[in-house]
């Protein structure tokens, strides 16, 4: 959210949205000025892009979600509920086994294609 004065961006951590460069009260004055689209705000002078490329010093960063998958041999608890629900044979249950699923978020440069966390 930015501020509908100045278009600077807005702490959202804060419960009363006081701009903290121009110090306008946007709940109080909400109905002043129009809300501020992203449009809107990458024309002011107090826009501050979230991620700018190491390489090439671009603002055009796409966020790519990336997971890996880690398969384990054996599953304790899948075992146990083997055991619980048919008996002893229920121990081969646990040979199903289990995956650690690890998400990695990454930004991709769009101008030089430099990958970076």
């Amino acid at each position: 959210m930015y501020c509908r004065k100045c278009k600077a961006k807005l702490d959202l951590n804060k419960t009363n949205l006081i701009c903290d460069k121009c110090g306008y009260d946007n709940l109080l004055n909400a109905e002043n000025l129009p809300l501020v689209t992203d449009a809107m705000a990458k024309t002011s002078p107090n826009y501050e892009p979230e991620y700018t490329c190491p390489k090439c010093g671009s603002h055009n960063i796409q966020i790519e979600t990336n997971a890996t998958i880690q398969s384990t041999p054996y599953s304790g608890i899948n075992g146990l509920m083997g055991i619980c629900c048919l008996g002893l044979p229920g121990l081969l249950c646990g040979l199903t086994g289990g995956q650690k699923i690890t998400p990695r978020e990454e930004k991709v440069c769009r101008d030089c294609g430099t990958r970076f966390i």
